[in-house]
């Protein structure tokens, strides 16, 4: 991702807690997963919006660039209108 790459460069990134890609993750003092919600190409997995998700999404960034359905509803079955899903694509 070009705009973490400023970020986590020449910093090792590092698991809090080793369980499957949960836990806190950092590059030096930077949360990898504070910059990425803040740059736009995470989203946060519960209800409360955090400061740098509503920034991200004022500004278009990232992922809130265009439209798209969010994981959870997209697991759901919802998709945007001419999408397809997964069975449909042949993979």
């Amino acid at each position: 991702m070009k705009n973490l790459s400023g970020v986590v460069a020449p910093s090792t990134a590092r698991v809090g807690n080793g369980k499957k890609f949960r836990g806190a993750c950092f590059a030096g003092e930077k949360s990898l997963e504070t910059e990425m919600v803040r740059n736009g190409w995470a989203i946060l997995d519960h209800e409360a919006k955090e400061a740098w998700e509503i920034i991200a999404r004022e500004n278009g960034r990232g992922l809130w660039r265009d439209k798209f359905v969010e994981p959870k509803r997209w697991r759901k079955g919802k998709r945007l209108p001419g999408s397809k899903g997964m069975s449909e694509l042949g993979s």
